[in-house]
C-alpha cells in the first residue's frame, strides 16, 4: 500500500502548514455542491477522510447531521479542538475501508482528493464498495477528486514554499498510473524531514465507471468547487455527484 505514506504523512504537523491556503471559506464553496442532491433538512452526511474537519464543519453549519472519521489521529484531534463543540458533528478515527459508525448515511463526501491512496484498483474500488453499504437507497455520493488529464499536462515538476519556520520543497513525478510528491522540510532549526504522497491517477471515465460498477447512477461531473461543468482539457478538478440505485 504505497508503504502506508499517509500513516507517516499525516500524522504530521507539517502536512497542515503546506495546505494552510486550504481555507474553511475554501471548504464553504465545496460544500455546496451538495446543495445540488437536494437533501433534507437534517440529513445524516459522512465527510470521508475528513482531515482537520473543515468540509465537516461547513456541512454541519449548514444543519446536516454530520460523521466526520479519517485515519490520522493527529488531524482528528485537531478537528476535535476546532470543531468539537458544534452539537451536530461527531468525528471519530477510522479506516475508509473499515466499518464506519452511524451508517446508514443519506449522503457520503470524499473531499479534497482522498481517493486512490491505495496500490491496486480493487483496494481503491472496495472504497466504493463500502460507500456504497453505507448508504441509504438513493443516497448520494460526492468524489472530489483531480482530473488526471489536466494533471498530466500540467504536472509542476518543482516548487518551494516559505514559512515562519521552515521551506517545504515539493517535486511532483508520475510514474506509470500514480503521481508522487516527495516532500521536504526544511526548518530553520532542527533536522530535515522528508515525506511523500503518492495517488493513482484514475481519468474521469475510469472513475465513473468504477462508480457506477458499484451501484450508483452519475449525476453530474464538474470541474471546479464553483460547479462549472467538466471540461477534460481545463478543469483542475473532477467532481462526480453520484446517486446509489
Amino acid at each position: 500500500m504505497n508503504n502506508q505514506w499517509y500513516v507517516t504523512w499525516f500524522e504530521s504537523s507539517w502536512y497542515r502548514e503546506l495546505y494552510s491556503h486550504r481555507t474553511i471559506d475554501e471548504a464553504k464553496t465545496a460544500v455546496s455542491l451538495v446543495q445540488s442532491m437536494n437533501l433534507p433538512e437534517g440529513a445524516r452526511i459522512l465527510d470521508l477522510c475528513c482531515g482537520a474537519g473543515r468540509h465537516a464543519a461547513a456541512l454541519a453549519e449548514q444543519g446536516f447531521i454530520v460523521t466526520g472519521i479519517d485515519y490520522s489521529e493527529y488531524l482528528i484531534n485537531v478537528a476535535q479542538k476546532e470543531y468539537g463543540d458544534l452539537p451536530n458533528l461527531e468525528l471519530y478515527r477510522c479506516d475508509m475501508r473499515d466499518n464506519y459508525p452511524n451508517k446508514p448515511f443519506d449522503a457520503i463526501v470524499n473531499f479534497f482528493t482522498s481517493f486512490g491512496y491505495f496500490d491496486t484498483d480493487e483496494e481503491n474500488s472496495s472504497v466504493i464498495v463500502n460507500i456504497s453499504s453505507s448508504l441509504i437507497d438513493n443516497g448520494y455520493f460526492l468524489l472530489d477528486y483531480l482530473n488526471a488529464e489536466y494533471i498530466r499536462k500540467n504536472i509542476v515538476p518543482y516548487s518551494t514554499d516559505s514559512f515562519p519556520t521552515a521551506t517545504i520543497e515539493s517535486r511532483r513525478t508520475i510514474q506509470a498510473d500514480t503521481i508522487i510528491k516527495n516532500i521536504s522540510v526544511i526548518p530553520f532549526e532542527g533536522e530535515r524531514e522528508e515525506f511523500e504522497e503518492n495517488v493513482k491517477l484514475y481519468t474521469h471515465t475510469t472513475l465513473k465507471t468504477m462508480i457506477e460498477d458499484n451501484g450508483f447512477m452519475v449525476e453530474s461531473i464538474h470541474g471546479n468547487y464553483d460547479g462549472s461543468d467538466f471540461d477534460v482539457e481545463l478543469s483542475p478538478r473532477c467532481i462526480i455527484v453520484a446517486k446509489k440505485l
